[in-house]
């Protein structure tokens, strides 16, 4: 898929005076969405500072390697620089400062489509706009990051009321949701009349969060108790939860 995307952004994302911005320029934009929340923000001031040091290497390799500017993508060269895999390392707490970056920028170009990238690394997701080549600009993926949030909500509500399922079966059903299923179970979590067992949904929420770099977890023992687990669920919650809460600004 990678190739096809390539060929298909080529023309959009290859002229270098189009698609590398300032850092003053850059700075300005990040500053004017910093909210007070000193974690988002030092996540979005990371962001910033690894960006503009990705864009200074492409740009210098676009003059420095002619070629690179024909190959149809510089994704090979992103995915192999250092400050992309800082990114990316950053984990799902970047995932909602770097869509609201992408969300606040009103264009659609190489800067945005590494912001792009960046989420799709992160999240282990696979975002589907054309089924011939996924997405190929920031516009696209947003489209296709709103459907696919849609899609899995629709399907845990799915899962939960489908009554010929199993316990175990449901937990599988869970996992292949993905980590934008966290939110919605965790909702049912909460719920006191829920047809679902917590013990089935605790499970379902550690096997998917097992995935991701998320502090509780990967610090601790593979499996947690009970209260342990209930205390992952309620101190994470709020990351959970702003992976959805993206949803919707694709059309606004």
């Amino acid at each position: 898929m990678l190739k096809k995307k390539g060929v298909y952004i080529l023309a959009g994302l290859l002229i270098v005076g189009a698609i590398i911005f300032s850092a003053k320029s850059q700075n300005n934009v990040m500053k004017s969405i910093l909210p007070v929340n000193t974690a988002y923000a030092q996540t979005l001031n990371e962001i910033e500072t690894y960006m503009t040091s990705l864009m200074s290497e492409i740009e210098k390799g676009m003059n420095e390697q002619p070629e690179l500017a024909m190959q149809g993508s510089p994704i090979a060269f992103i995915k192999s620089s250092d400050n992309y895999e800082k990114i990316v390392n950053l984990g799902l707490e970047a995932v909602k400062p770097l869509y609201d970056t992408l969300y606040e920028h009103k264009d659609a170009g190489l800067y945005e489509y590494i912001l792009a990238l960046a989420i799709e690394d992160i999240t282990q997701e696979e975002f589907i706009y054309n089924a011939e080549y996924g997405w190929k600009n920031s516009l696209e993926f947003r489209m296709a990051f709103e459907e696919r949030v849609n899609t899995v909500a629709f399907n845990v509500e799915r899962i939960v009321n489908d009554t010929d399922l199993s316990d175990a079966q449901k937990v599988e059903k869970f996992k292949e949701e993905g980590v934008f299923a966290v939110s919605a179970l965790i909702t049912e979590y909460k719920k006191t009349d829920s047809i679902v067992p917590k013990e089935v949904i605790e499970e379902a929420i550690q096997s998917i969060a097992d995935k991701y770099d998320v502090s509780a977890i990967s610090q601790n023992k593979e499996t947690l108790n009970g209260k342990e687990m209930e205390n992952f669920i309620i101190d994470n919650e709020p990351l959970f939860d702003s992976l959805v809460d993206l949803n919707g600004k694709a059309y606004q």
